[in-house]
């Protein structure tokens, strides 16, 4: 799309004068008669001075010509004067196409026009009073541009920091990967354990129950013949009165009742001794069922750890996906970055081969120069030949 040239304003000899003091002070002011009768030394002293307060470069800059092209011509030292014009002339073009004058040329300097001097000097108070009123827009993105470039580096500090919290974190999920195929076999060998343990709870419980039935019924028995056995001591003293005394006979029943009570009494210290067993028996099972609390507690502690590790797990696979999104966008900006490079390259060749064009350019303009100068020599031959005829004429 091509762009659109706007008018310049029109401004007066009077206004540009005022603008020029008040921006530049005495330093570097035109008077209205060096812009209506224009002259080449004072608009060159004044473009000069301009250039320099405006663009921050030397008068060295503006005016010396580079060394490379005055070794083109063949005696530089008549060349140096014009060599300066033009290369303040080119500064100026550049800065005169910024001011919206394209067509600025060294005829502008050397032969200089009042109407055509006052348009770019309207052109440059333009740009001036432009620039002073954009000149906050202009900070403001050099503000911007460095806050972008701080976000910048500061995103990539911190990009290698979860690079490297990520390395870590990707090092200790190995290590408590490991960790955990360590611990599974004895966390399996530690369930099968806790299900033979509640397998022989059970049954001990069974047999606990069984235990305690035997025991509430030797209990009863042992009642019964305590009844019985008072019963039977009442028997025996009633029949004491009634029957005849007989010594023999009565020691044979009390030896006989004595190994009643003994056989009893044995029973009794037997039933005791089993009811002791299954008391030991029982506080055995409850040691037992306390141990299984315990070892279901770590199983719980076993798997909350677990569950951590997941969580873990699930945050190292978010940063993966966000490294890998960054690897993407780094991917496509090395893309964009050897598109560039191929780009540069193109233009360096298209530079090279320029300058090899400028330099047959150069080479056939010096092999021009050098038949002008054999012409010119020839010509001087001539005249001095014509010259002397002519002499020798006169003097004849």
């Amino acid at each position: 799309m091509a762009s659109t040239k706007l008018p310049i304003p029109h401004v007066s000899v009077e206004d540009a004068v005022a603008f020029f003091k008040v921006v530049f002070g005495d330093q570097m002011v035109l008077t209205e008669e060096d812009l209506r009768k224009p002259q080449y030394p004072k608009l060159k002293k004044f473009y000069s001075n301009l250039l320099v307060s405006q663009l921050g470069i030397s008068h060295e800059q503006i005016s010396q010509p580079h060394f490379g092209s005055m070794q083109v011509f063949s005696y530089p030292e008549l060349h140096e004067e014009s060599a300066s014009l033009f290369t303040l002339t080119m500064n100026l073009q550049r800065f005169m196409y910024a001011c919206g004058i394209r067509d600025f040329t060294v005829e502008d300097l050397l032969s200089p026009q009042p109407k055509r001097t006052l348009l770019c000097i309207g052109a440059v108070v333009n740009f001036l009073k432009f620039r002073s009123c954009r000149n906050h827009v202009y900070e403001k993105c050099l503000e911007e541009k460095e806050n972008i470039e701080e976000s910048h580096h500061h995103l990539s500090d911190k990009n290698a920091e979860m690079r490297q919290k990520i390395m870590v974190l990707r090092e200790k999920l190995q290590v408590e990967e490991l960790q955990v195929e360590q611990m599974r076999p004895e966390i399996e060998a530690r369930k099968a354990t806790i299900a033979e343990l509640n397998r022989e709870q059970a049954a001990e419980a069974k047999r606990y129950s069984d235990s305690k039935a035997r025991h509430a019924e030797s209990t009863a028995k042992k009642a019964e013949l305590l009844v019985c056995l008072a019963g039977m001591k009442e028997q025996s003293e009633s029949l004491k009165s009634k029957i005849v005394k007989s010594p023999e006979r009565l020691k044979g029943e009390i030896s006989r009742l004595k190994g009643s009570v003994q056989a009893i009494s044995q029973c009794i210290n037997e039933k005791s001794n089993r009811n002791n067993e299954l008391a030991n028996q029982y506080e055995g099972a409850l040691q037992l069922k306390e141990d299984m609390k315990n070892a279901l507690k770590l199983l719980n502690g076993i798997e909350a750890e677990l569950a951590k590790q997941r969580e873990h797990s699930a945050h190292l696979e978010e940063c993966q996906d966000k490294s890998l999104t960054m690897k993407e966008t780094l991917k496509d900006l090395t893309v964009k970055l050897q598109h560039l490079k191929r780009q540069l390259a193109s233009h360096q060749e298209k530079s090279t081969r320029y300058t090899r064009q400028h330099e047959k350019k150069v080479a056939a303009l010096k092999e021009q120069m050098q038949q002008s100068k054999a012409q010119l020599d020839q010509y001087h031959v001539t005249l001095n030949r014509a010259w002397g005829k002519l002499v020798q004429y006169t003097s004849t």
